[in-house]
C-alpha cells in the first residue's frame, strides 16, 4: 500500500486493522492516535523523543546497539503480534 494511499485512506485502513506493525514513522504514530494496537520497531531514533505518548502499543528496540535494528528478532515481534491478536 506504500505510496498508494492518502492520509484519509490510511486512517481508514488503520481503523479497521487488528494490529499495525512498523518502524518509527508517521503511519505508526497515526495508528497510535487512532487507538489501533501497534508494534513499533525502533532503530537509532531517540525513544524518549519520538515514541508514542498515547495508544495501545509495544516497543522493540535493540538496546545494545540502536543502529542495528536488524538484530531485533522477528520471532519476538511475531510473538508480540500473536498476543495482540488474541
Amino acid at each position: 500500500m506504500c505510496g498508494k494511499t492518502n492520509i484519509e485512506d490510511l486512517a481508514g485502513i488503520l481503523l479497521k486493522s487488528k494490529v499495525a506493525v512498523g518502524a518509527d514513522t508517521g503511519s505508526m504514530h497515526l495508528s497510535s492516535i487512532l487507538q489501533t494496537p501497534s508494534i513499533f520497531i525502533f532503530g537509532a531514533s531517540d525513544i524518549k523523543e519520538t515514541s508514542p505518548y498515547i495508544g495501545r502499543f509495544s516497543l522493540f528496540v535493540n538496546e545494545k546497539n540502536r543502529d542495528r535494528i536488524n538484530d531485533i528478532k522477528s520471532e519476538n515481534v511475531f510473538a508480540e503480534l500473536q498476543k495482540w491478536i488474541k
